[in-house]
């Protein structure tokens, strides 16, 4: 039987009571073991309830582990230490999780990459051989475990001495000797280590700390070699042995002499050398003592203010200065003045007074007097002689004059051949440069003389001529200026001006000159129309040839306000052309050509289209006008009564053929059915009125001349209806 099957006959065995003991036995254990496990061996907020601080303490890397991860506590301790804090007093506690050197070692020195492997470090490797503790040096009773200075001093009793500063005797070790470096000469302190603190960084994050450290920059003195050179940061002070051997231990070329033979104020380095001043300051440090040559605020730069620093003229040490110093650094000056022109301008002092006002135009005019007030009418820049003048050249150029002129000299560059590199030709030097078209006229005097004649701003020249440039590259632009509407016009006439205009004298054009290019174009003036002799009294220079006919009305206005009276449409209603020749107006276009049928019809009688229509006269009543000519017949036909009386009812226009009576008279009976009757105009007079006379019918019944005489009236008798 194997022992799983006889502890279960065991507990069969059992009663039932029993078995429920056991079991309550066991699950209560569990319920009791279980959270000492939880709570107590893996909680750290179990350990926080009561070390309400060390949480915060932690340094970078530790804050993320766990209580149990450095400190070791037996379970016989972590249940005691769970019993007081479950039934004991507020706070009481017995010893129970200390840090033991295994700890430490079981993360920082096995080999893994979760970790920094310390023992590689160069500050380690220099300890841990000697058989140190981790916790000798690290302070775990804080969680920070950054070494304190009391840690270190314990063993490096030489390096105790207060450090040269107040502020920094308070810094730890660590911040100067970094234990973490790959290797020992990273572990040295170096001036890198001396810039955390003296660097911007450093200062910015110290504020206004009365103990905030000092700035040093490579620009200062001394700013790039390493601080160790002149600092010993245990020294007491701070100053190293090299130091108190004075400044010629580093500078011994020549300075000790120097000092000796030197002024007195300059005997001592101190004097003008700061150790950590910025090297920009050395001018400021000689103002400092000579204060007649100092530039005083709101008055001119000096000549030595245009010098970085005193010894840029002043040699270091014997501050002796020279002419020939000059030179040194003007090296292209010496050159230009090696030969001057001007006797005057030999010599550098003639013209620059070292601390005194750079040399103005006051200074030139001290010689120059005669120029003088020639300056005061210029220009503001042209009253600075050196705005034209070269200071170190003999006389002044056109170049000169580009210098300040670059875009007026770019165009005369690429103007006439004339007026290159001649500003004088055209501008005065020294008086005011402002010029004139008398100044032009003086080279060009056939063209002054043109413009004479022509309007008042075509008289000046740069009206027209770019100045500088002076050639016109496109008429577009330079009459374009004035007379915008007339070259955007898009007209028969649009390009150059100068194809009708005369540039240069009056800018009227007259009719010989359309002519030129007109050739086809013959007018014929009839007598009383003079001014139809001129083409601009019809056509506008700078708008198409189409528009010249709607400007007939402006000699015409009676006669086209007649024609806009007719219908839409109608050739009358159009423009003039449509019936005169626009070039010879007295040649009208033969009615025909619109109205050919009523041509033809006229053309087999008398009449004429003029003979009843008047060509500038409203449409109406035409028939009107038949009494002008056929006077009689118009009285006859006005007795005939109304139907009679309109011509128009009779005749049909432009043929004027007589019609049939019958037309109206369509019912006649009677002796009108007799067929010698049938003949209306033998009886009847077409314009005549009345009815038939006696005698009208005694010239065809002439045998019936005796026939009653008395009756006055054949009709009386014979009915005719």
């Amino acid at each position: 039987m194997s022992r799983l099957a006889a502890a279960r006959e065991r507990w069969q065995a059992l009663s039932r009571p029993r078995r429920i003991a056991i079991a309550a036995l066991v699950l209560g254990l569990l319920f009791v073991v279980l959270p000492f496990e939880l709570v107590v061996g893996h909680s750290s907020s179990f350990c926080r309830s009561c070390h309400e601080t060390a949480h915060f303490k932690q340094s970078a890397g530790h804050d993320g582990e766990g209580c149990r991860s450095c400190h070791e506590a037996s379970r016989l301790a972590g249940a005691k230490q769970l019993a007081l804090s479950l039934f004991g007093k507020k706070g009481a506690t017995v010893s129970h999780a200390r840090t033991g050197n295994n700890r430490c070692a079981a993360c920082h020195l096995a080999v893994g990459t979760k970790w920094r492997q310390v023992e590689e470090t160069a500050g380690h490797k220099a300890h841990l051989p000697k058989g140190l503790k981790c916790v000798q040096c690290h302070e775990p009773s804080d969680h920070s475990f950054k070494p304190t200075v009391g840690r270190c001093t314990a063993c490096h009793k030489d390096k105790s001495k207060k450090l040269h500063d107040t502020k920094m005797g308070e810094l730890s070790c660590l911040s100067c000797h970094n234990f973490l470096a790959e290797d020992s000469a990273h572990a040295t302190p170096s001036k890198l280590q001396c810039l955390k603190c003296h660097g911007p960084a450093g200062v910015e994050k110290a504020g206004k700390d009365k103990h905030a450290p000092k700035l040093i920059t490579a620009a200062m003195v001394h700013g790039s070699v390493d601080c160790k050179w002149c600092h010993h940061p245990h020294d007491k002070g701070g100053h190293s042995d090299r130091q108190k051997e004075g400044c010629v231990g580093c500078h011994k070329v020549n300075i000790a002499s120097q000092l000796r033979d030197g002024p007195e104020g300059h005997k001592l380095c101190g004097g003008c050398h700061k150790p950590h001043a910025p090297k920009a300051r050395f001018k400021a440090i000689c103002l400092s003592c000579h204060d007649a040559i100092k530039h005083k605020p709101g008055t001119a730069d000096t000549t030595a203010d245009k010098h970085k620093t005193c010894s840029n003229c002043h040699k270091p040490h014997t501050w002796v200065s020279a002419r020939t110093v000059c030179f040194e650094c003007h090296i292209d000056r010496a050159n230009e003045m090696a030969t001057p022109a001007l006797a005057g301008h030999a010599r550098c002092d003639g013209c620059h007074k070292p601390h005194e006002a750079m040399p103005s135009s006051a200074r030139c005019v001290v010689c120059h007097s005669d120029r003088e007030s020639q300056l005061k009418v210029g220009p503001g820049t042209h009253k600075d002689c050196m705005s034209c003048h070269k200071p170190h050249e003999d006389r002044s150029s056109a170049a000169n004059c580009a210098s300040c002129h670059a875009k007026q000299s770019a165009a005369i560059g690429g103007g006439t051949q004339g007026h290159r590199n001649a500003c004088p030709q055209c501008h005065q030097t020294h008086p005011s440069p402002s010029t004139s078209a008398a100044r032009c006229a003086a080279c060009h005097t056939d063209k002054a003389a043109a413009v004479g004649a022509g309007p008042e701003p075509h008289r000046n020249c740069t009206s027209c001529h770019a100045q500088h440039a002076f050639a016109v590259p496109s008429t577009a632009t330079a009459c374009g200026q004035c007379h915008s509407a007339q070259v955007s016009s898009k007209g028969a006439h649009s390009g150059d001006c100068r194809s009708c205009h005369s540039p240069h004298g009056s800018p009227r054009v007259a009719q010989s000159a359309c002519l030129r290019c007109h050739t086809k174009v013959k007018p014929v003036v009839p007598a009383g129309a003079a001014q139809h002799n001129t083409c601009g009294s019809c056509h506008s220079p700078h708008t198409g040839a189409s528009a010249a006919a709607a400007r007939c009305s402006n000699c015409h206005a009676a006669k086209v306000n007649v024609a806009a009276k007719w219908p839409a449409g109608s050739a009358h209603a159009g423009p003039c052309t449509a019936c005169h020749n626009q070039h010879a107006v007295g040649q009208k276009k033969a009615c025909s050509g619109c109205h050919a049928k009523q041509a033809a019809a006229v053309s087999k009688g008398k009449h004429r289209c003029s003979s009843c229509h008047s060509p500038h006269a409203a449409p109406g009543n035409w028939w009107g006008r038949c009494a002008q000519c056929h006077q009689g017949q118009a009285a006859g036909a006005a007795r005939r009564g109304t139907t009679h009386k309109r011509c128009a009812n009779c005749h049909k226009p432009h043929a004027f053929s007589r019609p049939s009576c019958s037309s109206c008279h369509n019912q006649l009976g009677g002796a009108h059915t007799h067929a010698k009757h049938k003949a209306c105009g033998r009886c009847h007079g077409s314009h005549s009125g009345g009815f038939p006379s006696r005698k009208h019918c005694e010239s065809c019944h002439k045998e019936m001349t005796t026939h009653h005489p008395q009756t006055k009236n054949c009709t009386s008798c014979h009915p005719f209806k």
